[in-house]
C-alpha cells in the first residue's frame, strides 16, 4: 500500500510541478517597451527630443542609452515626468535590473509596470530579495494581489531551494489555495494539506478533482487504516458537458482570478490564419476590459488580436495603451486598418504621431474630429502648430469655448503659437493670462519678452526658471539674454554654469569664450584664451574662433600665436564648407580682406618707404619732408624700418634729400632711431631719433624728439582698399609734432582732408580720391595756414592667399592757396607727389 500511495504521491507531484511552471510562465513578462505620450502636456516638449530618442532606442535594443535619455529628463528638465519614469524602468528592466527599475517607479505606486516587473524578477532563477517580497505584500492593494505575489515568490523558492524550503516561507505568507495545498503536499507535510483542504469541504464548497485528490491523499497518510479504495472512489467524477470559453472566463473572473481568465483567452483565441474570423461578444469586450484592468497586451500578440476586434472595441484599447504611454504596441496602421478605424482609433493614432510625425497626426486628428470627437481639436492645433502651421493651430484655439481656451495649457500653445508668428505682444496677453506658470512656461515668458525687447523682464523671468532647472540650455539663453542687456556679471556666470553642465556642447563653450572676451577689463579677457582653445579643439572649422583667439593673442603680445589663428581663420573663410558667408558676397570678400590685411601688418618685418614732393611754394605735407630754415621745392625721402622683438618697437634710418630752387641751395640730412606704438589699433607713435641736418657736418648733430598720430580716420572713414564698396568715402585728420632738442627748434603740422574714393579698372587694383584739404604748418615762431583741392590716385600691389597687399603706389596733386602766415611764399601753387610703399 505503502508502494501504491508513493506512486500517486509521485504522479500528483509532477503534475503540481506543471501546474506550478504554468503558473510562472504565466505570471512571466517580457520587458514592455514604453513609449510615452510626449504630448499630452505643452509644458514638457523641452523633455520630447529626449524622450523620443530613449523610446527609439529601447526598441532597438539599445538599452543602456534608453536609461541615459530617460535619467537625462528627471535630472535635468523634470523630475515629475511621469513618462521618463515609465521609460526607465522599462529600460532597467530590459538590463534585469529589477530593483533599481522598481526603485525608479517608487512616486508612481499604482502604475501596472510595476507589477509587470515584480512577475518578471519573480521568474528569475535567483530568488528576489525576502524583504522586498514582504514589502511588496504589505503594499499590495489587494487580496487577490497578495496572493498572486506571495504564490510566485514560492515557487521561485520551490525552484531554487526545494519545497519544504519554499513552504516553510509560504506557511505564513498567503497565496493561492491550491498552489498552498500543493507545495505541503510536495514538502510532505500532509497535516498542512489536510488544514488546508478540510475547512473548504466542510463549508460545502465543492472541490476540483485534483484537490479531492490532494485531500483524501493527505487523510490516507496521516491514517493509514483508510482504504486505498475510498481514495479511488473519491476520485471518481460525474461527467458533465465541457463549459465553454465564455463560461469558464466569466467564473474565473467572479471566483477572483482576473489574471488567470486573461491568461485563458489569449490562449484559447489565438487563431493565426489569414482571414481569422472576428471575436464575438461578449469575448471581445471582457477581453478589452481585462487589458485595462491587468495589463497591456504584448506588441506582437496585439497586431494578430486587433483585425478580429470590433472596430470601436480596438479604438478603446488603442486609447487605454495610449493613456498609458505605450504607443509603441499599437501595431502598423494598414489601409484596411483604416477602412474600418473607429474615431477613437484615429485619435489615438494621431496623438501617437504628434511627437516625431506631426503632419501625419493633422490628418488623423482631423479625421477623428470629423468623426466627432471634439476632443482631438485640442490636440490638432498642437499638431498644427508642430508641422508649421501656427496660423491654422491659433485659429483652432480661437474657436474654442471660453473654458477651454481660459485652460493654462491652451494659453500656453497660444503663447508659444504667437511667439512664432512674430506677434510678440499677442503672445504677450497669452501668457500673462497664466496665473501660476511651470517652469517651461517661465521659460517660454523670459523668450516672449526678449523678443519684444523687454529685456528686464526677460532677465527676471529667466531668473524663476533658473531657481528649479539643472537644464544647460537655460543657462545658456539666460546668459545671453543678461549679456543683451549689459549685466555682464550675470551673463559670464550663468554661460559658464552652461558650459559646466554641458561640456559638449560647443555653441555654450563658444559664447562663454566671446563673453570672455569682450569684457572691458584686461584680466577677464584673458581667461577667454583657454576657454577659445578648447572651443577650437573640439571644432576647427569656426573662423569666427580663430579670429578672436589671434585678436587676444595680439593683445597679450604674442604675434607669432596670433599669426597661427590668423592663418586658420583666413584658410576658413576661404572654404566654402567653414566660410561664414558664401564666397562671392561682397561683405565675406571684404571680412577675408581685412583678416588679410591684420596678417600683413603682423607679418610684416621690414617695410621702405620712398616719397618724392615737389612743392612751388615748399609747404611740406609730413615732418619727414620738412627741414628747419628752408622753404624747398623738391623734397626726396627714403625710410627703412624694421620690426623688434619688443611688441610695438621698431628702429629706423632715414635721408632726406631737399632742394630750394629759389636760393639754389640743397641739403642732405640723415637719421637713424626708435619708434614706439604705445596703444595696440591706435594710430600713434612716438620717435626718438639721431639726426643729422646735412650729413657729414657735425656740427649739424641733433636730438629728435616726435610725436605724430590720425584721428577721424577709423572704421567706415578710412583710406584702406575695400572689396565690398565701389566707392566710399575718406576722412583724416593727421597730427605730427617735433623737437630738435640741440637747436631747440619746434615743427608741427595739422592736417586734415576728406573726400571721395572710387575703385577704377577691372584688372589692377587702382583707386581715385578727389579731396579738399586744410593745413596748418608751424616752425618756431613762423607759421602758415592755407586750403587746397587734390586728387590722388593708387595702385595696390602683390596680395596672396594669406596677405593683402603688401606694395603700394600713390599719386597726388594739390592746388593749394595760402590764407595767411609767413613760414611759406604766400600764394597759390601746385604741390605734386609720387610714393611708393614698399
Amino acid at each position: 500500500m505503502r508502494q501504491q500511495l508513493t506512486t500517486l504521491l509521485l504522479g500528483h507531484g509532477l503534475t503540481l510541478f506543471w501546474v506550478g511552471t504554468g503558473l510562472s510562465g504565466l505570471m512571466a513578462s517580457a520587458p514592455a517597451q514604453a513609449f510615452p505620450n510626449l504630448l499630452r502636456d505643452w509644458q514638457r516638449f523641452s523633455s520630447y527630443p529626449h524622450l523620443a530618442r530613449g523610446a527609439k532606442a529601447l526598441q532597438q535594443r539599445r538599452f543602456a542609452e534608453a536609461e541615459r535619455e530617460a535619467r537625462h529628463v528627471l535630472n535635468k528638465i523634470d523630475a515629475n515626468s511621469r513618462e521618463a519614469r515609465l521609460l526607465l524602468a522599462e529600460a532597467l528592466l530590459a538590463q534585469r535590473r529589477f530593483g533599481t527599475a522598481l526603485d525608479a517607479l517608487a512616486p508612481l505606486p499604482r502604475e501596472p509596470l510595476r507589477r509587470e516587473i515584480q512577475n518578471s524578477w519573480l521568474n528569475q532563477p535567483n530568488p528576489a530579495p525576502t524583504n522586498r517580497v514582504e514589502r511588496w505584500l504589505q503594499q499590495a492593494r489587494s487580496k487577490q494581489d497578495r496572493d498572486a505575489l506571495a504564490t510566485a515568490y514560492a515557487e521561485q523558492l520551490r525552484r531554487r531551494w526545494g519545497a519544504p524550503a519554499a513552504w516553510r516561507w509560504l506557511r505564513n505568507h498567503g497565496g493561492l489555495i491550491d498552489y498552498r495545498s500543493g507545495l505541503a503536499e510536495l514538502a510532505r507535510d500532509w497535516r498542512s494539506v489536510v488544514a488546508e483542504l478540510e475547512p473548504l469541504s466542510r463549508q460545502g464548497r465543492g472541490l476540483s478533482s485534483l484537490l479531492s485528490k490532494r485531500l483524501n491523499l493527505a487523510r490516507a497518510f496521516l491514517n493509514p487504516a483508510i482504504p486505498l479504495q475510498t481514495t479511488a472512489q473519491a476520485q471518481a467524477q460525474q461527467r458533465e458537458p465541457p463549459p465553454t470559453l465564455d463560461q469558464l472566463s466569466y467564473r474565473l473572473i467572479q471566483a477572483g482570478r482576473s489574471s488567470e481568465a486573461l491568461s485563458l483567452l489569449e490562449h484559447r483565441l489565438q487563431d493565426d490564419r489569414p482571414g481569422a474570423p472576428p471575436i464575438p461578444e461578449p469575448l471581445a469586450s471582457r477581453l478589452v476590459n481585462l487589458y485595462a484592468q491587468l495589463r497591456p497586451p504584448e506588441a506582437a500578440w496585439l497586431g494578430r488580436l486587433a483585425p478580429r476586434l470590433p472596430a470601436t472595441l480596438r479604438g478603446d484599447l488603442y486609447e487605454l495603451l495610449v493613456d498609458r504611454g505605450q504607443c509603441h504596441r499599437l501595431p502598423p496602421f494598414t489601409s484596411a486598418a483604416a477602412q474600418s478605424a473607429a474615431a477613437s482609433e484615429w485619435l489615438a493614432r494621431g496623438e501617437c504621431a504628434l511627437s516625431e510625425r506631426p503632419g501625419e497626426a493633422v490628418i488623423q486628428l482631423e479625421r477623428a474630429s470629423a468623426m466627432g470627437r471634439r476632443d482631438a481639436d485640442a490636440l490638432l492645433a498642437f499638431a498644427l502648430a508642430a508641422s508649421g502651421e501656427p496660423e491654422q493651430a491659433y485659429q483652432i484655439w480661437t474657436a474654442q469655448p471660453d473654458e477651454e481656451r481660459r485652460k493654462p495649457v491652451v494659453q500656453a500653445g497660444m503663447a508659444q503659437v504667437a511667439l512664432e508668428l512674430n506677434q510678440p505682444e499677442q503672445a504677450e496677453e497669452h501668457w500673462l493670462q497664466l496665473r501660476e506658470p511651470t517652469l517651461a512656461q517661465w521659460r517660454l515668458g523670459g523668450l516672449i519678452a526678449q523678443a519684444r525687447g523687454d529685456l528686464t523682464s526677460a532677465l527676471e523671468r529667466y531668473e524663476h526658471v533658473l531657481r528649479d532647472s539643472k537644464d544647460a540650455a537655460d543657462f545658456y539663453q539666460a546668459g545671453l539674454i543678461a549679456r543683451a542687456r549689459g549685466d555682464r556679471g550675470k551673463a559670464l556666470t550663468w554661460l559658464e554654469k552652461a558650459t559646466q553642465l554641458s561640456p559638449g556642447q560647443p555653441s555654450y563653450l563658444s559664447d562663454y569664450g566671446f563673453t570672455l572676451s569682450q569684457d572691458p577689463r584686461r584680466s577677464v579677457r584673458d581667461q577667454a584664451v583657454p576657454v577659445l582653445l578648447e572651443v577650437s579643439r573640439q571644432n576647427n572649422g569656426n573662423p569666427a574662433v580663430e579670429t578672436e583667439l589671434a585678436n587676444r593673442y595680439r593683445e597679450q603680445g604674442n604675434r607669432s600665436a596670433s599669426l597661427v589663428h590668423l592663418a586658420k581663420a583666413i584658410e576658413l573663410e576661404q572654404d566654402q564648407s567653414t566660410a561664414t558667408d558664401r564666397l562671392d558676397l561682397p561683405a565675406q570678400r571684404q571680412r577675408i580682406y581685412g583678416l588679410k590685411r591684420t596678417y600683413e601688418s603682423l607679418a610684416r618685418q621690414n617695410s621702405l618707404l620712398l616719397n618724392v614732393t615737389a612743392a612751388p611754394d615748399g609747404a611740406a605735407q609730413t615732418v619727414n619732408e620738412a627741414l628747419i630754415n628752408a622753404n624747398n621745392t623738391l623734397v626726396a625721402t627714403a625710410l627703412y624700418e624694421h620690426r623688434l622683438p619688443m611688441e610695438g618697437l621698431y628702429g629706423y634710418g632715414r635721408m632726406i634729400s631737399a632742394n630750394d630752387a629759389t636760393n639754389n641751395q640743397n641739403q642732405t640730412a640723415a637719421g637713424a632711431g626708435l619708434r614706439y606704438a604705445p596703444i595696440a589699433g591706435v594710430n600713434m607713435n612716438l620717435f626718438t631719433e639721431a639726426y643729422q641736418g646735412q650729413i657729414g657736418e657735425a656740427q649739424t648733430n641733433d636730438l629728435l624728439l616726435r610725436i605724430n598720430g590720425s584721428l577721424l580716420d577709423q572704421g567706415r572713414w578710412n583710406a584702406e582698399w575695400k572689396e565690398d564698396q565701389r566707392a566710399w568715402n575718406e576722412r583724416s585728420l593727421y597730427l605730427d609734432a617735433a623737437w630738435f632738442v640741440n637747436q631747440n627748434q619746434t615743427l608741427s603740422l595739422a592736417r586734415y582732408s576728406q573726400g571721395r574714393t572710387w575703385r577704377i579698372g577691372r584688372g589692377l587694383a587702382q583707386t581715385l580720391s578727389p579731396y579738399l584739404l586744410g593745413q596748418f604748418t608751424q616752425q618756431n615762431s613762423l607759421a602758415d595756414l592755407r586750403v587746397g583741392l587734390g586728387l590722388r590716385w593708387q595702385l595696390w600691389l602683390q596680395q596672396d592667399r594669406l596677405r593683402a597687399y603688401r606694395r603700394k603706389i600713390t599719386t597726388r596733386i594739390e592746388l593749394q592757396q595760402s590764407l595767411a602766415g609767413d613760414l611759406y611764399r604766400n600764394s597759390t601753387g601746385l604741390v605734386l607727389s609720387l610714393q611708393a610703399d614698399l
